[in-house]
């Protein structure tokens, strides 16, 4: 198995019975295949499931696909308090500045787009 699988990436994914990285794999083929709602709910579902059995790791990743999953419905508020949330749980993601930083933008707070990586 190399890095770059997805059971590599998320050790909660190989883990029979997982409803949280059931929820993660879900939401990632929804999103995939462009059914944005879809993805929605079934990383909300990962997160509701979640009781201490997943990982730091799935989490924040569960919180980081919500946050792109709702901004690409437009949910600009809800995206930037996913990115957030994966944020206080693995704040070394680069990607999630970047994307919340975006969410401040396009929210029209540009103010707080670019110190967002200082205060957080």
């Amino acid at each position: 198995m190399t890095p770059s699988t997805p059971a590599a990436r998320y050790p909660d994914a190989v883990t029979a019975g997982s409803v949280v990285a059931r929820q993660l794999r879900a939401g990632l083929e929804y999103l995939s295949a462009g059914n944005i709602d879809e993805a929605i709910e079934a990383f909300q579902r990962g997160l509701a499931a979640s009781s201490g059995d997943a990982s730091t790791e799935t989490l924040s990743e569960l919180h980081s696909k919500l946050g792109n999953a709702c901004m690409l419905r437009g949910d600009l508020g809800l995206a930037a308090e996913n990115y957030k949330a994966a944020l206080r749980l693995a704040p070394h993601l680069t990607f999630c500045w970047c994307n919340l930083g975006n969410a401040y933008l396009k929210s029209g707070m540009p103010a707080e787009a670019s110190p967002s990586i200082f205060r957080h």
